[in-house]
């Protein structure tokens, strides 16, 4: 998951890292996102949370950061309900009401950027809107629920923290860059 190397022609270190999306750490982000959509620190007893991934039918191991989250929210019992699912396989978040009960549903993307899928594929997936330029409504009303759709996880300041940890486990010196990052985030999300 993780490698040193060094270059030949610079005196630098490149440390790669594991993917974001796999840290356990992601999960507090996951959550806080939702706390971010809703503008409630105490989300979550009468909610459902969707952890939303591509997913494919090609490769198993798409799928699998997606349901350990999903997997690890559910096990704090916070939410009424929580589902993993997904734009290109089974379960499908085009059917997103469906797969609940709770009348409010959250909905984060495991996508460390806000793009195309973001931004587009999943408000039209789910009936958010027909068209993405038009814009929708949070939360926006779907099949008898309200959809609370919080966009790209990665979009959430604590991401940040998470990349910091990611550079410090390949071996790389981040000094006091952790502290940094924070007091950004912190700054920024004032």
């Amino acid at each position: 998951d993780q490698a040193t190397l060094v270059a030949d022609d610079i005196d630098t270190e490149v440390h790669y890292c594991g993917p974001v999306g796999t840290h356990e750490a992601m999960t507090d982000v996951l959550i806080r996102r939702a706390e971010s959509v809703t503008s409630d620190p105490d989300v979550g007893e009468d909610f459902g949370f969707a952890v939303v991934g591509h997913g494919t039918e090609r490769n198993e191991n798409s799928a699998k950061a997606i349901q350990y989250h999903a997997d690890r929210i559910r096990d704090t019992g916070r939410f009424a309900e929580v589902e993993a699912l997904y734009m290109d396989e089974d379960p499908e978040v085009d059917d997103v009401a469906d797969h609940f009960d709770a009348e409010d549903v959250v909905v984060v993307p495991l996508f460390i950027a806000d793009g195309f899928h973001t931004q587009e594929d999943i408000p039209e997936d789910m009936g958010l809107t027909d068209d993405y330029q038009t814009g929708y409504d949070i939360p926006a009303k779907v099949d008898g629920h309200r959809i609370w759709y919080a966009g790209a996880v990665g979009t959430e300041p604590l991401t940040a923290d998470v990349i910091v940890e990611r550079a410090a486990e390949a071996g790389a010196d981040i000094g006091t860059a952790l502290e940094e990052v924070r007091e950004m985030t912190r700054v920024a999300g004032d």
